[in-house]
């Protein structure tokens, strides 16, 4: 079985066609059961929040929280902010991970922000997802205490970490 690709996607909001994608991580796991890192990659994005007034207020406030207006802000003023979407396939390339299934928590966001803004690395996963967030609801649906993490920081490395410790705990959940 081939090694699992998992990505997250941070944005300005919850629509492709008017909002921004700000930070993109993956993380390349072994297949399972136990989910181990092998590699991690992550790609800030040039952004000045104060030159662009759209964003919606709980947004704003979420990624002062976690500074990743700051790191936005950072990139915007390198002297050459990269080639984003070369850079990912690249790297995807460089792992072995060209035509994996894509794995995180609601992988269908992710995939609609990059069929938009990187539709060569959308183009570059398998068809299929690996949906954590689905597990949940599923879950919950039948025991609404249903344990989760989701420590809601809203940056892509450690809301992969999160997922993947989510589907960890529901391997042992589902385990015969």
């Amino acid at each position: 079985m081939p090694n699992a690709l998992w990505l997250d996607i941070e944005t300005t909001g919850l629509t492709p066609a008017k909002d921004w994608v700000l930070e993109v991580g993956m993380i390349i796991t072994t297949p399972g059961p136990e989910f181990a890192v092998l590699s991690t990659q992550n790609w800030v994005l040039p952004y000045r929040v104060d030159l662009n007034h759209s964003v919606v207020p709980v947004v704003y406030e979420m990624h002062t929280k976690n500074g990743l207006w700051d790191e936005c802000r950072t990139a915007y003023n390198a002297e050459f902010p990269g080639t984003y979407e070369s850079d990912m396939l690249e790297w995807m390339k460089e792992n072995e991970a060209i035509g994996s299934v894509m794995h995180g928590a609601t992988p269908s966001f992710d995939r609609s922000f990059l069929r938009l803004d990187f539709p060569g690395v959308e183009k570059a996963f398998h068809y299929r997802s690996f949906d954590v967030s689905t597990l949940k609801q599923f879950a919950l649906f039948f025991d609404p205490e249903f344990l989760w993490m989701d420590r809601e920081i809203h940056r892509a490395i450690p809301d992969l970490r999160d997922s993947i410790a989510n589907a960890i705990h529901f391997r042992n959940v589902f385990k015969p």
